[in-house]
């Protein structure tokens, strides 16, 4: 058996390799880990203001992996710790302002920086497109002096007329053909001029305006001095008005459906230039509704009475409308409006009533059958003048109004008798109601 004998100098020789290897190891883990520490300050380059909330991003450089990240304080700074040895880059991007990036960064024995960087950031003015931002306004602003209804922004006014949309008004009611709000009579304005209509002559000018050439309709509960308003309340109905400069046409149309349809179209021109504003516009309306009502009474236990009626009503409006305003000086305007109405509507209503025995047989029925016609007309001419005297706001208004309302009502009733077999056993009684109407202002 053969054993190697070791001398004293070999001993030292694997003493001193053993050592010289741990040395090399231990300075190879210190260059992995590290203890160098990056600080820096992000700024504006015009302001040298610090900014908040910068995002900086600490990237190896041979494989963009991304090592550390931060963001700045409320004064523009930041830091990095423990950052091990190596190349690497640095990118900061702040919101409005052009991305900054160090493309190459040493971090060593030698290298690490001894001061806090000190990164400036430039504004990015790329020049942005115009936007615009369109909103609408609410149906309903209720204020503290008034309540405004913009019914030109609602889809409300298409196919509808002018009663359609007061029926919407919070705190307005009809009690047959007068309106009230709040418990007050009501005065009805149309572009601050009052329409003289009251009842059912309203009520019908109201159904023949169409609700497509209304801009908005203004509910004062408490009227100044201004309006004439006797105590009530005022709704100034304010027709819709081409604002441009120039030429302008406006073509219009509206179709709703019930149980028959019902539509309208008009069109609207207008010139304007700084002092003069020409305009004029004519509107068409049809309209037919449908009423149905059927009624049982019991006169006695033998006998009950049925009552069956079909109503058919169809209006036919037509609008025209022509004016010119003047500003005559800053502190002075003119205006002449000339306006009609003509309308026609017809009736058509057939009523049958039955009376039946104990046995639900048909003793007799009756009918009755109603032709009805109807037309309207309203010219009027307004010529108004305002000027203003001196910067108290003082003012002196003239306004003159020319009013008739012509109309003429026919209506013819048919009554017709029959036995239980539906035989004719009684002539027939016809009636006819029909007067005509005028007056003017």
């Amino acid at each position: 058996m053969f054993v190697p004998e070791i001398t004293t100098g070999m001993k030292t020789f694997y003493i001193l390799l053993l050592l010289t290897g741990c040395n090399t190891l231990c300075a190879v883990k210190a260059q992995t880990t590290g203890t160098n520490n990056v600080n820096g300050i992000i700024s504006d380059r015009l302001s040298r203001q610090g900014l908040p909330n910068a995002s900086v991003v600490l990237a190896n450089k041979m494989d963009t992996t991304v090592v550390l990240t931060a963001l700045t304080n409320g004064k523009g700074s930041f830091g990095f710790k423990n950052v091990a040895e190596g190349m690497y880059t640095i990118t900061v991007a702040y919101i409005g302002y052009k991305t900054y990036r160090i493309d190459s960064f040493s971090i060593g024995q030698h290298h690490t920086p001894a001061v806090p960087l000190s990164i400036t950031l430039d504004l990015n003015q790329k020049i942005l497109k115009a936007v615009t931002v369109t909103a609408l306004k609410p149906f309903i602003v209720q204020g503290t002096d008034k309540i405004v209804l913009n019914v030109a922004e609602s889809p409300i006014a298409a196919g509808g007329n002018a009663q359609d949309i007061l029926a919407r008004v919070p705190g307005l009611i009809t009690q047959g053909d007068a309106l009230q709000f709040r418990g007050k009579t009501v005065t009805i304005l149309v572009d601050d001029k009052y329409t003289n209509l009251s009842g059912a002559d309203l009520t019908q000018y109201l159904s023949s305006m169409p609700a497509n050439g209304i801009e908005k309709i203004e509910v004062i509960p408490n009227p100044s001095a201004r309006y004439d308003a006797q105590g009530g309340s005022v709704i100034n109905i304010k027709t819709a008005k081409n604002k441009n400069f120039g030429t302008n046409g406006v073509l219009t149309g509206g179709l709703g459906a019930g149980y028959y349809a019902r539509y309208n179209g008009g069109l609207s021109l207008n010139y304007r230039n700084k002092k003069l504003n020409v305009y004029g516009s004519y509107d068409y309306q049809h309209n037919e509704q449908y009423y149905a009502n059927y009624s049982e009474r019991r006169l006695s236990s033998n006998e009950q009475l049925t009552d069956n009626e079909r109503d058919v009503r169809t209006r036919n409006n037509h609008s025209v409308k022509a004016g010119i305003d003047y500003t005559i000086n800053p502190k002075s305007s003119l205006s002449i409006l000339i306006k009609g109405m003509d309308n026609f509507r017809r009736r058509s209503v057939y009523d049958k009533s039955l009376l039946h025995n104990a046995g639900n047989l048909t003793d007799s029925f009756s009918s009755v059958t109603t032709a009805g016609y109807a037309g309207i007309f309203v010219p009027s001419v307004n010529v108004y003048y305002k000027t203003t005297f001196d910067s108290t706001g003082r003012e002196l208004r003239i306004n003159v109004d020319y009013f008739r309302h012509e109309k003429a009502w026919n209506d013819d009733f048919t009554t017709r008798f029959f036995d239980g077999k539906g035989s004719e056993y009684a002539s027939a009684l016809l009636l006819r109601e029909a007067y005509a109407a005028y007056y003017w202002y």
